[in-house]
C-alpha cells in the first residue's frame, strides 16, 4: 500500500511530455494555419484584382492594336490610290474609315478605359479621322478625275514586262541558232538585265510614298541602258551573219520592236513620276492629309504610353505583394528556428540528459561495472523508462545466470555440451603439461541411432539418449567429466587414466550400454562403439585429441568393433586423401591423366556398337592410380568439373581423329559425375565441346549413376531433360545398385540401362542375380529402353546375355579397356558398301 501511495504521489510531481508537446504543437500549429490563412486570401484578393485589370488591359490592348492596323491601312490605300486610282481603292479607303470608327467607339467604352479616366487622352481622335475622311474623299475625288487623261501606272508595268519577255524570247532564240553572234548577244541580254532591275527600282520600291522624287541620275541611267541596247541591235542586224541567212532577220526584227515598245512606256512613266499628272496634289496632300495621319498616330502613341505606365504600376503591386509574402515567409521561418531552439534546449535538460545517463549506466552494466547512481526524473515517460530499466537489470541477472547454465548444458540431457567439455579438455591440457600427468579422452556413439529414431520416432529417440546420459554420469568417478558431444554421441574425460585403465572403463561402459532398457512398453538394446585417444601419447591439445578420438570411433564402427584406440596408421588414408588433392589438379597440367577405351558389342551379331571412356592416372610416385580412388577426392575438392571438362574435350578430339582416318569407334560412351549434373555450366560446357570438335551430339552418351540420379530425382529430370534435347544419348549406369524402380526410371529421359557387373558376374552361380537381370531386360525392354550388361567375363555369361535378349554387353571376356593407339587397330572402317565388320575375335 505504502509503495502504492508513494507512485501516486511521484506521478503528481512529474508531469507528461506528450501532454506539453500536444499542448505546444497544437498552439504552434493553430498559429501556422492563422498566418497561412491571412496571407491565403491577401493575396487571392489582390492576384483576382490584378488578373481582372490584366485581362481588361489586354482587351483595350487589342482594340489599339485594331485601330492602328485600320489607320495604317487607310495610309496604304490612299498611297496605291494615288497611283492607280480605282473605283476599288476609293471604296477601300472609305471602308478603312468606317472600320477604323468602329473600334475607336469600341475602345472609348471600353471598362478599362472607363475606370482609369483615360477618355480624354483619347482627345479629338475622332474628330480628327472624320476631317481626314472628308480631306480624302475631295483628294480622290479630284484625282480620278486627273486619272482619266493619261495612261495608269499599271499599265505601264504590264507594257514593259509583256515588251521584256518578248525581247528576251527573242534574243535567245537567235543565240541557239546563230553561233557567231553568241557573244553580242548574250552582252545585250546582260545589258537588258541591268535595264530590267533599274526600272523595277522606279516601278516597285519598298517604301514608296506619293511625295517621292525620281532621282534625275537613276532616269540619266536607265535612258544611258536604252542608248546601249539600241547600239547593240544596230550592230547585230547589219552582221553579216543575219544577211546571210533569212530566217535571222525576223528575230532581230521581233527584238527591236520589243525594244522600242519598252522605251515608249518609260517615256510615258516619265511623264508620270517626273512630270507628273497630279503634282498640283501634292502640297495639299502635304498640308491637309499628312497633319491628320501626324494627330491619330500621336493619338495612338499617348494611348501606348499610358498602358505602358499602367503595367509598371500593375508590376509594382504585385512586386509588393510578393515582398509581404516573403516577409511572411521569413516570420514563419524565424518562429521555427526559435520554437526548435526553445524544444532542443528543454529536451536536452529534460530528457536527451537523464536519457544520456542511462544509457552510460547500461553500457557500464554491459561491462560489467557497478551503478553507482541513476539520474533524476522530472516527466512521467523518462520515469517509466528508469522503472523499466531497474525490472530490466533484475531480470537480466536471473536470465544471465540461466543463459550461463544452457549455455553449458545440453538441454535434452541436461550434462555438460560439447562447449563445456572443450573448455574442461583445454584446462585439463595445460594442467596435465605441466604435471606431466596422463589422461584420456572416449568418444561413445550409438550404433543405428538413426534408425531407431526414424522408426519409432523423435521422441524415442530422446528418451534413449536421456537414459544412456543417466546410466553414464552413474559409472564415473569424481574427477571424470561427462558431455553430450553430438547428436547420438557422447565424450569423456578420464584424468590421470593409463591405456590399460582407459580400455577397463570403455570395456565396462559397453557392457552397461548394451543393458536393454525399457521405454513405453518396449524393450530395447542399443549397441555402442568407443573411441580412445590418450594424452600424451595421441595428441598434446584439444583439437589434435578429439581429431584422433572421432577417428578412433570411426574405425570401430567401420570394422563393428566395440571399442578402438587411437593408431597412427589409421591416419594414413586421410593423409593420402589429402596428398591426392593437392596433386591432381597440377596432373592435369603435366599430362599424368590419360584415357582408355573399353569396347561395347551387339549381344546378337557380336559388332562393335560402342566404346565406353575410361580415366586412368599414372602417378609418378605412386604409380597407376584407379578412379576408384582420385575420383571421390576430386568431387568432394571440387575439382572432378575440371576432370571431366578434360575427360570430354580430349575424347572428343581422339573421335575426330578416329573419323578423319576413316575408322568408325561407335557410339562414344563418357561416364559423368553426380557432382557434374550440379554445374551450372556443364550444359554449355557440353555444347562447346560438340561445336569445337564438330561431333554428332547422337553419338556421344553420358552415363550416369542410379545412385546420383536417385538422390535428387527432380533435379535430374529437369537436367537430363535439357540433355537430352541437345541430342545426347543417356545411360543409368550401375543399375541395380541404388534400389529404384523401373517405375520411377521410366519418368527418366534415358536410352539405356547398364546392370551393375555385381549382379553379371555371378548370375551363372546364383540364381537371385540371374532372375534380376532376366526381369531387368524384360522390364526395360517394355519401357523402350536398350540394356548393357557389364562383367562380362566368360563365354557361359555371354550365351546367357544371348539368352535373356540383351542387347549390348561388356567386359574383359569381349574386350579388355586398351589405349587408343591400341584399340584403333582393331576399329572398323566407317560403314560404306561393302566395308568390314569386326567381330568379337578381333578384340581378344
Amino acid at each position: 500500500m505504502n509503495d502504492k501511495t508513494t507512485k501516486n504521489q511521484v506521478d503528481e510531481d512529474v508531469y507528461s511530455l506528450r501532454q506539453r508537446y500536444l499542448f505546444v504543437s497544437s498552439f504552434i500549429v493553430l498559429l501556422i494555419f492563422a498566418f497561412a490563412w491571412l496571407a491565403q486570401n491577401y493575396v487571392s484578393s489582390h492576384s483576382e484584382q490584378h488578373r481582372q485589370n490584366i485581362e481588361l488591359r489586354h482587351q483595350a490592348t487589342q482594340y489599339i492594336r485594331q485601330l492602328r492596323n485600320e489607320v495604317l491601312q487607310i495610309e496604304k490605300g490612299l498611297e496605291a490610290f494615288m497611283w492607280g486610282p480605282t473605283d476599288r481603292r476609293h471604296n477601300e479607303v472609305h471602308h478603312r474609315i468606317d472600320a477604323a470608327l468602329q473600334y475607336f467607339e469600341q475602345l472609348r467604352q471600353h471598362q478599362w478605359i472607363i475606370q482609369n479616366n483615360m477618355t480624354s487622352e483619347l482627345g479629338d481622335f475622332a474628330l480628327d479621322l472624320k476631317a481626314l475622311h472628308i480631306t480624302l474623299h475631295r483628294v480622290m475625288t479630284m484625282r480620278i478625275r486627273k486619272s482619266t487623261e493619261v495612261i495608269s501606272l499599271d499599265q505601264i508595268k504590264v507594257n514593259i514586262k509583256q515588251a521584256d519577255q518578248r525581247f528576251t524570247s527573242s534574243a535567245n532564240a537567235l543565240r541557239q541558232t546563230s553561233q557567231p553572234l553568241t557573244q553580242q548577244l548574250t552582252t545585250t541580254l546582260l545589258l537588258k538585265e541591268q535595264l530590267q532591275t533599274l526600272l523595277r527600282a522606279l516601278l516597285y520600291k519598298e517604301t514608296p510614298t506619293i511625295t517621292d522624287a525620281v532621282s534625275p541620275s537613276q532616269l540619266e541611267q536607265i535612258e544611258s541602258v536604252y542608248e546601249q541596247i539600241n547600239k547593240m541591235l544596230s550592230t547585230i542586224s547589219t552582221h553579216p551573219e543575219i544577211n546571210s541567212n533569212p530566217q535571222h532577220q525576223p528575230l532581230i526584227d521581233r527584238m527591236q520592236n520589243a525594244h522600242r515598245e519598252s522605251q515608249f512606256s518609260f517615256d510615258d512613266l516619265k511623264v508620270i513620276r517626273v512630270n507628273g499628272t497630279f503634282q498640283e496634289q501634292i502640297p495639299y496632300l502635304k498640308h491637309t492629309v499628312e497633319p491628320h495621319f501626324e494627330h491619330l498616330w500621336e493619338y495612338l502613341n499617348k494611348l501606348d504610353s499610358s498602358i505602358d505606365d499602367f503595367s509598371k504600376v500593375e508590376a509594382k503591386e504585385l512586386g509588393k505583394v510578393a515582398n509581404l509574402v516573403a516577409k511572411v515567409v521569413w516570420l514563419l521561418c524565424f518562429f521555427g528556428l526559435a520554437v526548435i531552439s526553445v524544444a532542443y534546449l528543454y529536451f536536452q535538460s529534460t530528457v536527451l540528459q537523464p536519457i544520456a545517463t542511462l544509457a552510460r549506466a547500461l553500457k557500464g552494466y554491459a561491462q560489467g561495472e557497478k551503478i553507482e547512481s541513476l539520474p533524476e526524473v522530472h516527466n512521467v515517460e523518462t520515469r517509466h523508462l528508469l522503472d523499466a530499466y531497474r525490472e530490466m537489470h533484475a531480470q537480466v541477472q536471473d536470465r544471465q545466470q540461466a543463459l550461463e547454465h544452457l549455455a553449458m548444458h545440453d538441454s535434452l540431457t541436461t550434462l555438460p555440451n560439447r562447449y563445456h567439455l572443450m573448455g574442461r579438455l583445454q584446462a585439463l591440457c595445460e594442467t596435465s603439461q605441466q604435471s606431466q600427468a596422463v589422461f584420456a579422452v572416449v568418444i561413445l556413439g550409438l550404433d543405428r541411432f538413426k534408425e531407431i529414431n526414424d522408426t519409432l520416432g523423435q521422441y524415442t529417440g530422446d528418451a534413449i539418449l536421456k537414459k544412456y546420459g543417466q546410466r553414464l554420469q552413474f559409472l564415473l568417478r569424481g574427477t571424470d567429466s561427462i558431455a553430450r558431444y553430438s547428436g547420438d554421441e557422447f565424450a569423456l574425460l578420464l584424468p590421470g587414466a593409463s591405456r590399460d585403465e582407459a580400455l577397463y572403463v570403455a570395456r565396462k561402459i559397453h557392457r552397461v550400454m548394451e543393458t536393454p532398457i525399457d521405454i513405453e512398453g518396449i524393450s530395447l538394446s542399443v549397441s555402442s562403439s568407443i573411441g580412445i585417444a590418450l594424452y600424451p601419447e595421441n595428441g598434446q591439445d584439444k583439437e589434435e585429441l578429439t581429431r584422433r578420438a572421432n577417428i578412433a570411433i570411426a574405425i570401430a564402427k567401420r570394422y563393428k568393433i566395440s571399442i578402438a584406440l587411437y593408431e597412427k596408421r589409421y591416419d594414413t588414408s586421410s593423409v593420402e586423401r589429402l596428398s591426392l588433392a593437392g596433386k591432381l589438379r597440377q596432373a592435369i597440367h603435366d599430362h599424368e591423366l590419360h584415357l582408355c577405351f573399353q569396347p561395347q558389342f551387339t549381344v546378337h551379331q557380336r559388332e562393335l556398337s560402342g566404346v565406353e571412356v575410361l580415366c586412368r592416372w599414372n602417378e609418378p610416385e605412386r604409380g597407376l592410380i584407379s578412379p576408384e580412388e582420385f575420383i571421390p577426392v576430386a568431387e568432394h575438392t571440387g575439382q572432378i568439373h575440371v576432370v571431366t571438362e578434360w575427360v570430354v574435350d580430349t575424347a572428343l578430339q581422339q573421335a575426330k581423329i578416329w573419323h578423319d582416318k576413316g575408322l568408325d569407334c561407335g557410339i562414344l560412351a563418357i561416364n559423368i559425375s553426380a557432382f557434374n549434373l550440379h554445374a551450372p555450366n556443364f550444359y554449355h560446357m557440353l555444347e562447346k565441346q560438340l561445336q569445337k570438335w564438330d561431333y554428332p551430339a547422337a553419338r556421344l552418351m553420358l552415363e550416369i549413376t542410379e545412385t546420383a540420379m536417385m538422390a535428387d530425382p527432380e533435379h535430374a529430370i529437369k537436367i537430363l531433360g535439357k540433355l537430352k534435347e541437345l541430342g545426347l544419348k543417356l545411360s543409368i549406369d550401375d543399375y541395380g545398385t541404388g534400389f529404384s524402380s523401373l517405375s520411377y526410371v521410366k519418368q527418366l529421359p534415358v536410352n539405356e540401362l547398364k546392370i551393375d557387373k555385381s549382379f553379371v558376374m555371378e548370375m551363372t552361380t546364383d540364381e537371385n542375380d540371374a532372375v534380376i537381370v532376366r526381369s531387368t531386360i524384360e522390364l526395360a525392354h517394355n519401357l523402350g529402353l536398350k540394356v548393357v550388361a557389364e562383367g562380362v567375363d566368360t563365354q557361359e555369361k555371354q550365351d546367357l546375355l544371348d539368352v535373356l535378349d540383351c542387347d549390348y554387353m561388356q567386359g574383359f571376356h569381349v574386350g579388355k579397356p586398351m589405349l587408343a593407339a591400341e584399340i584403333e587397330q582393331h576399329l572398323p572402317t566407317r560403314k560404306t558398301k561393302g566395308s568390314k565388320i569386326h567381330h568379337l575375335k578381333d578384340f581378344r
